[in-house]
């Protein structure tokens, strides 16, 4: 029989890995966006962020252009 802490690790790995639910980051953004982690401004850098790192991972030729979405605007 398994404890119910080794119960709750089971449950986590399955919901953070793989194909669970929570496994990708924009998951995760959502998520917490939804549960109010964090605020609209903070979902957006978030967003910025996600996409920023798959620029890296998949994207080269888009880094610049997200970097430059992170920076305050001149006419704002």
């Amino acid at each position: 029989l398994m404890s119910k802490s080794d119960a709750a690790a089971k449950v986590i790995k399955e919901l953070f890995n793989g194909y669970g639910p929570l496994a990708t980051m924009q998951a995760r953004i959502q998520i917490a966006y939804v549960l109010g982690i964090h605020p609209d401004w903070q979902d957006r850098v978030l967003q910025v962020m996600r996409k920023l790192r798959n620029a890296f991972a998949h994207d080269a030729d888009d880094i610049q252009k997200f970097c430059e979405r992170l920076m305050p605007s001149k006419n704002a």
